[in-house]
């Protein structure tokens, strides 16, 4: 359903206005019995048409603030009853449960009036960031980002808000982007020895048919090249390639050592995403029909809308669907939306 983006804004100030004026008559909760709730539950519910563009419009960052926005009219953290009905609804969907959407607003999980207040809030907030930016200075430093163990002292003033350490990284900015802008750097004075080393790693990777890992090249000729390259990853951007990486590196190192389950930061192909050097000329046309498929979409496609032979047939070359995306520099659907398409072809309602 297309809705103008002006009538969106319009029903998103009504909810606003709506929100503020429950909160002044403390009338927040949802009354089933009550006419004018039924005629707004019509609009706003994300089953609705209507109710499902209002939810897509609002960034998880707005349900944020609302949150937020809610704890300082209160003096402390809010509980589910103390937010507006309709966008208890919307952040409840959003973020799964109301102990993830306060981690994800900043917010202690000590709810209610014998929680947490608003001071502490913002002298978490302030804290936060000072650790931020002790996180960027370290990775300025090394040309990486930092491993968990090395910032050890920041981990504590942490917890009461992220879980993984690669939730962390991607609050402190230190994420693709920033990969991209100060890990890579030429190196312009090779010796011809190092040069050597440079066309081993490329023909290893022409006989892989994919960027190496690292545990796939002799630990002296890593050791040589990072004296000059300082990170594998500018190893391999002297020969115009970027690593095997996971979606989020790191997601898997908890903050709180009791959730470890044992796993470590570390190569893993599978669910790796990496560029595939040596598609057949079968599987290159799958990529063009699959590249075809999502320009039609206007979107990634799921598996059900895709011919069987042409998703094998990548997946078989590619290793996951999300490396197929990959090629394309394409992302995956939010699980969400996805299990939304697949209930449509389905016939579901």
């Amino acid at each position: 359903m297309d809705i103008e983006l002006d009538k969106i804004n319009e029903y998103k100030k009504t909810l606003e206005h709506l929100a503020s004026e429950a909160a002044a008559c403390g009338e927040l909760e949802h009354d089933l019995e009550s006419p004018k709730h039924k005629e707004l539950m019509n609009i706003y519910k994300i089953k609705s048409a209507t109710g499902r563009v209002i939810y897509n419009s609002f960034s998880d960052e707005e349900l944020c603030d609302y949150i937020r926005k809610r704890a300082k009219e209160i003096d402390h953290v809010p509980t589910q009853k103390e937010v507006y009905w309709i966008y208890h609804m919307y952040i409840k969907h959003r973020f799964g449960n109301w102990p993830k959407a306060l981690k994800n607003a900043v917010m202690s999980t000590k709810a209610g009036s014998g929680g947490h207040s608003y001071k502490i809030i913002e002298e978490r907030e302030k804290q936060c960031e000072e650790i931020f930016d002790k996180i960027r200075k370290k990775a300025e430093e090394l040309k990486r980002p930092p491993h968990m163990g090395e910032m050890q002292d920041c981990i504590e003033g942490l917890k009461y808000k992220f879980d993984t350490w690669n939730q962390v990284l991607e609050a402190a900015g230190i994420n693709q982007e920033w990969k991209n802008t100060h890990m890579l750097f030429r190196v312009e004075d090779f010796s011809e020895e190092e040069k050597l080393l440079l066309k081993k790693i490329k023909d290893r990777s022409v006989e892989l048919g994919r960027p190496p890992l690292r545990k796939e090249i002799e630990e002296d000729v890593k050791e040589t090249l990072k004296r000059k390259c300082k990170t594998w990853r500018n190893i391999l951007y002297q020969i115009g390639m970027e690593p095997v990486e996971k979606s989020k590196p790191f997601a898997e190192t908890y903050l709180d050592s009791r959730k470890d389950k044992g796993m470590r930061h570390r190569d893993i192909l599978s669910n790796g995403l990496y560029k595939v050097f040596r598609l057949g000329k079968k599987e290159k046309e799958y990529l063009a029909e699959f590249k075809t498929i999502m320009e039609t979409l206007n979107r990634a496609p799921i598996k059900e809308e895709l011919p069987k032979e042409v998703y094998e047939g990548l997946m078989k070359a590619c290793g996951s669907y999300r490396n197929v995306l990959f090629q394309l520099d394409a992302v995956p659907l939010e699980k969400t939306e996805e299990q939304r398409i697949r209930k449509r072809i389905k016939g579901g309602k």
